[in-house]
C-alpha cells in the first residue's frame, strides 16, 4: 500500500538505465548501482523477456525506491534505490511436487510430453538418459514412454522440471527401464 509497483518485461535494446529513466532515476545513481552490483549481478546481463518490478512513491513525482529484476523464475535481485543503495541476490521459495507424465508417441516425443501435461523439457533429458539404449532419431509411431519426476513450483506455478526418478521407455519392441540412483 505504501508504493506504486510497476511490473513489466524487459524489451529489446533495454538496460538499467533505459529501464530505471522514466521513474526518476539519476545517471549517477544508475552508473553506482552498476558498479555496487558486479559482484552480485553483473547488470549486463539483464536479457530481453525478463520480469521486473518497480516501487515508486505514491506522490506525483512516482520516484522508483526499489527495482527488483528476475533472471529467472526462481532467483532475483532487489536494488535498495534509497540513500545508501544495496543490492541483495534472493531466492524465491520453491516447492516440489513428484508428476506422472506418459503416452504413446505420435510424432515426436517433445510433442508427447507436452499433450501429456509433462515439461516438454524433459525430452532432452529423457534423451541423455537413454542416449546409449535408443537413437531418438529413430523413435516410430507407438513407442511409448512413461516419466516420474520433480515438478518444481514458485507460488503454485510451475516453473521448472526437476531429477527424473524413473522412466520407463518401449521402443522397437523393447521395453528399457530407467531409475534414479544416487551413490552415498
Amino acid at each position: 500500500d505504501s508504493f506504486n509497483v510497476i511490473e513489466n518485461t524487459v524489451q529489446k535494446n533495454d538496460f538499467l538505465g533505459s529501464i530505471l529513466e522514466p521513474y526518476h532515476v539519476e545517471n549517477i545513481t544508475i552508473a553506482n548501482l552498476a558498479q555496487k552490483s558486479k559482484p552480485v549481478f553483473d547488470v549486463r546481463r539483464i536479457t530481453e523477456g525478463s520480469q521486473y518490478t518497480i516501487f515508486c512513491t505514491k506522490d506525483s513525482l512516482q520516484k522508483a525506491v526499489y527495482f527488483v529484476y528476475q533472471p529467472n523464475a526462481i532467483d532475483y535481485i532487489l536494488y535498495d534505490l534509497r540513500d545508501s543503495i544495496t543490492i541483495t541476490a534472493g531466492k524465491r521459495e520453491v516447492t516440489t511436487k513428484m508428476e506422472t507424465a506418459g503416452g504413446v508417441i505420435t510424432s515426436s516425443l517433445y510433442e508427447a510430453l507436452d499433450k501429456a501435461g509433462g515439461d516438454p523439457a524433459l525430452a532432452m533429458r529423457l534423451a541423455d538418459i537413454y542416449a546409449w539404449s535408443i537413437d531418438f532419431y529413430k523413435i516410430q509411431q507407438g513407442d511409448f514412454f512413461k516419466v516420474v519426476y520433480e515438478q518444481r513450483y514458485v507460488k503454485d506455478e510451475p516453473v521448472e522440471a526437476g531429477q527424473v526418478r524413473s522412466a520407463i521407455f518401449s521402443h522397437n519392441g523393447d521395453t528399457i527401464y530407467a531409475f534414479h540412483f544416487q551413490p552415498d
